[in-house]
């Protein structure tokens, strides 16, 4: 079955529904929207919660999650 970038970019940012096709997400909480930080719970690490900041969003082109830990110990981008 073959989606238009528009079908796809509506399946991304529909937070609620990420782990009906991700199988390694539980959750994500929030708005995928410009500047704004959604909380990703995932299955490779039970009980923990991982904040990210949307910092691309460009429809229906490009998606960025930049988040990391304090002190710059550790950066990840996600696109």
């Amino acid at each position: 079955m073959s989606a238009s970038p528009d079908q796809v970019w509506a399946v991304l940012c529909d937070a609620q529904r990420w782990s009906q096709w991700d199988s390694g997400v539980d959750a994500v909480d929030g708005r995928i929207r410009p500047g704004e930080t959604v909380t990703i719970r995932s299955q490779a690490a039970p009980g923990r919660a991982f904040p990210v900041k949307v910092t691309a969003f460009e429809p229906p082109r490009r998606l960025r999650f930049t988040g990391g830990m304090p002190l710059g110990l550790f950066r990840g981008v996600r696109t």
